[in-house]
């Protein structure tokens, strides 16, 4: 069983490399950020999900948690 691992912000910059590292290195990945921005073209990988939330905003949060737990 692959281990899972949360990124957030990590559709852009930084963010978007170590997602792409932890891919590679086999890890499963969940990204939490409001834009797929330059991780677009991995949305296809079954490893990576992808879940839009604004981190400022409580509900938006409270529903990314949500997602989190239920993709586990």
């Amino acid at each position: 069983m692959k281990k899972t691992i949360v990124v957030c912000g990590g559709s852009k910059g930084i963010g978007a490399a170590v997602v792409g590292i932890l891919l590679n290195k086999g890890f499963r990945v969940i990204c939490v950020s409001r834009s797929l921005g330059e991780i677009e073209h991995l949305i296809s990988c079954d490893d990576l999900t992808h879940i839009t939330c604004d981190l400022s905003n409580p509900t938006s949060r409270k529903e990314a948690l949500r997602l989190i737990k239920q993709d586990n």
